[in-house]
């Protein structure tokens, strides 16, 4: 008979709520924003975020998050608080007072404050249910005490329960004080945060059925150390945004005032019909579509303004504090912005005619309109004066009559947004003369700005010195600069409508813009730099007639590979009858006189040495042709490659005594290339070594070959002790058709090699390393020539996955 059953149950570790929080909770700043999450589920109208010392990350670091919520009761904490995994966001989806839906993450909050600091100290005011009294609840959570081996019932933490008779100064709410912080905060942490949170600032009234209308969500910093002191979290998305547009409606006039990127502070006033609506304000930002044009990168980004328009977008309408829930949001254009820009109106109205000739902007003055944002583009509010004609229904839907008040706020409103697109247009033009002045700067830097030739070539930007020093840039640099330059130049022409100005002050184009008085400009008023774009127009032409002349080179190159493939052919042939022949004579040796045989077994020997060098240059040229193999892009055994290209050469390095030692690990492999990839390489660097070596005049020289597997692919280096390469012309011998740029190796060679051996390998077309540099650029590598100690030169290539 088995003894009598027993129970178990699960127990819990203390070691849990560590656990939890550094796996749930990896980051400081989501932790945080865990918490402001709790606070708006708690139905707070507004929450600090207060930051003392939180760059050191010592005992005196604090966070204190402070809600005006409806707090916790005993019976939340002991039932939530306390609670690991409980169901209520499960079953609550939405809270009790305003109807939000839960934005907090299930049981993460308790977690986060174990992850943000050692220490919590929780005080919670709220309303006891039963006794309609407030309550205020204390408590101290030292996490050090949960890290031992004991059950997390084992573990008791004092509540201290205060019973607040008089509820004349009692104000409900949660306080979380997290002291001794884990993480030293940094700019990026606090800029991180605010994006995460930046959603919850811009929730604002909303009515929803059966609850109690929603007053709406702020935050609110108070964090000297990041720049941050009491503010709040909106307004810091209305200053990071590219302008923040406000106005007052009074006394027959509108007055507008914008905060914009670059443009600083505007102001201005125009007349309006203002009766029954004196008072009114309004205040409307316009978050842009490119980050470059953000005042504060760190407080919005890209991806938040995206979700910032899904949700938030459009201008709302209050009075007496109360939202008027019918006009503004992303779906309600109660203001016809979307009507207008699909309207495709461009000219301005009116009342801004006298601001034409007052500024510069980006286009024709009759064509700004096309860049008017829609009613997504904006975000805003308007508080109509207490004392207008407006009144809202009951329900505070809307306005109970939309006549001429309401028409005269819709216009004022319209207008003042149209007035904010004008500065936009200026903010625009600022910005393209900018980005034309520094393209023109970079030319210039590039080409050189002392020249007074009329036809400045590519030559004249990119010959050394007499010295023999470079000078300028190199001549991809200085085309590089002019292109940029021309198109910064011709977009800015072109947004303009084709009326920029020339350097002479003379308008492109005939026409006046319909009422546009002589001298005025409908566009940009800024000069064209016509002498710098002349420039920079010589650069491109003289570069792209020097590109015409490499085509020819490559086409005639061309033309003569189509006989080579022919003689490749033919060449296979004879190398065949070749061999047959020798093998002929070799079996014929035995008829032959005594006297004439060592004579035809020297002949012999000499036609099969002349045929094996054929076969390995001719299984060179197949890898190179892509006849002998498949060629497909795979990995390359590089040591069996090195060992091709130097048997191919080793005829000529026996002339000279060159020894070549190969130092490549047997399987070591390049990223996936090309066998003739490979094999272009090797052979351009080999040859050039040992045509350096040949130039010196010696009879003995050395070359090795290394290869060397690197983090992301691998390494080739060729050292040879040949006549070396001057760190004046190293950044030239990678450029197309330039062989040779010291003019020391090819007439060494003259006086040093024999006819035969200069032919083949080759009088330098200035190709050989033009190649190698554009494989490794291909591969995401580089060419270098570092130095390395008892040789002359080292030349290594790199290849990368």
């Amino acid at each position: 008979m088995p003894d009598s059953p027993e129970e178990v149950t699960f127990t819990v570790d203390s070691r849990l709520l560590e656990e939890l929080g550094e796996n749930l909770v990896t980051r400081n700043h989501v932790a945080l924003a865990e918490l402001v999450k709790n606070a708006y589920d708690a139905d707070a109208t507004e929450v600090d975020l207060i930051f003392e010392n939180a760059r050191e990350g010592d005992e005196d670091s604090r966070i204190i998050v402070r809600d005006d919520g409806t707090g916790m009761t005993t019976d939340d904490i002991r039932d939530g608080w306390m609670r690991v995994a409980t169901t209520d966001k499960l079953q609550n989806p939405r809270t009790e007072k305003y109807g939000r839906k839960k934005a907090g993450d299930k049981g993460i909050g308790r977690f986060a404050v174990r992850r943000l600091a050692d220490e919590l100290y929780l005080t919670s005011v709220s309303k006891d249910p039963v006794t309609d009294q407030y309550q205020r609840i204390r408590m101290n959570f030292d996490w050090e005490r949960f890290e031992r081996q004991l059950d997390l019932d084992e573990i008791p933490v004092r509540i201290e329960v205060e019973r607040l008779n008089s509820t004349a100064d009692v104000e409900a709410g949660t306080t979380l004080e997290l002291v001794d912080l884990r993480d030293e905060w940094n700019k990026r942490h606090f800029n991180t945060l605010r994006r995460n949170i930046v959603t919850l600032s811009l929730v604002e009234s909303a009515n929803r059925d059966s609850y109690e209308p929603d007053p709406g969500f702020d935050i609110n910093f108070d964090a000297p150390e990041f720049d941050a002191a009491d503010a709040s979290l909106l307004e810091q998305v209305h200053d990071a945004s590219w302008g923040t547009l406000t106005g007052q409606i009074s006394n027959g006039m509108v007055s507008v005032n914008l905060e914009a990127k670059k443009i600083g502070e505007r102001n201005y006033e125009f007349s309006f019909d203002t009766d029954g609506l004196d008072g009114t304000a309004f205040k409307i930002s316009w978050p842009p579509e490119e980050r470059k044009h953000l005042r504060d990168t760190g407080t919005l980004s890209l991806e938040r303004i995206g979700d910032i328009r899904d949700e938030y977008a459009g201008v709302r309408v209050y009075k007496d504090g109360f939202r008027v829930h019918s006009y503004g949001g992303p779906e309600d254009d109660w203001l016809g912005l979307d009507e207008k820009v699909a309207a495709r109106k461009r000219n301005p109205d009116k009342k801004f005619h006298e601001l034409k000739s007052e500024t510069e902007y980006h286009r024709d003055f009759s064509n700004i309109l096309t860049i008017h944002p829609r009613n997504n583009q904006l975000i805003g509010r308007v508080n109509v004066s207490p004392e207008s004609v407006l009144e809202m229904q009951a329900n505070r839907e809307e306005f109970t009559a939309e006549g001429d008040g309401f028409k005269n706020l819709k216009q004022a409103v319209r207008l003042s947004i149209e007035w904010m697109v004008l500065q936009y247009s200026n903010y625009k033009h600022k910005l393209k003369m900018e980005e034309v002045e520094e393209a023109k700067e970079e030319f210039e830097k590039s080409a050189g700005s002392d020249s007074d030739d009329e036809e400045a070539g590519i030559d004249q930007f990119t010959d050394s010195s007499d010295d023999g020093s470079d000078t300028t840039s190199s001549e991809e640099e200085v085309v590089d600069a002019a292109m940029n330059f021309l198109e910064k130049t011709a977009s800015t022409v072109a947004e303009s409508g084709g009326s920029a100005s020339t350097a002479d002050g003379e308008r492109d184009g005939t026409d006046q813009s319909d009422g546009e008085e002589e001298g005025e400009s409908s566009s940009t008023a800024s000069t064209v730099d016509t002498d710098t774009v002349e420039k920079a127009t010589d650069v491109i032409r003289s570069s792209l007639q020097q590109k015409d002349g490499k085509i020819d080179f490559f086409r005639s190159a061309f033309s003569v590979n189509q006989v080579v493939f022919s003689l490749s052919h033919e060449l296979r042939n004879m190398t065949h009858e070749l061999s047959q022949n020798a093998v002929r004579i070799e079996n014929n040796l035995n008829d032959l006189p005594q006297e004439q045989r060592d004579e035809f077994r020297e002949i012999s020997e000499s036609m099969q040495e002349v045929q094996g060098r054929l076969k390995q240059h001719m299984d060179l040229f197949g890898t190179f042709a892509g006849v002998a193999d498949d060629q497909e892009q795979s990995a390359v055994t590089l040591a069996d490659a090195t060992d091709q290209i130097v048997d191919a050469v080793s005829y000529i390095c026996e002339f000279y005594g060159i020894e070549v030692e190969v130092s490549v690990p047997s399987l070591l492999q390049t990223p996936p290339m090309y066998d003739s990839e490979v094999s272009s390489i090797l052979i351009n660097l080999v040859t050039n070594s040992i045509k350096a070596i040949a130039a010196t005049g010696n009879n003995a020289g050395r070359i090795e070959v290394r290869g060397e597997k690197i983090d992301d692919g691998v390494a080739i280096r060729v050292l040879d002790d040949g006549i070396g390469i001057s760190d004046d012309v190293a950044d030239r011998v990678t450029e197309p058709l330039v062989s040779d740029p010291s003019g020391e190796m090819y007439d060494s060679l003259q006086d040093n090699m024999p006819e035969e051996l200069v032919d083949q390998l080759g009088n330098g077309s200035g190709l050989g390393l033009h190649i190698v540099n554009n494989i490794s650029s291909k591969y995401g590598g580089t060419v270098r020539f570092p130095e390395m100690n008892g040789w002359s030169t080292c030349v290594e290539v790199t290849l990368r996955e």
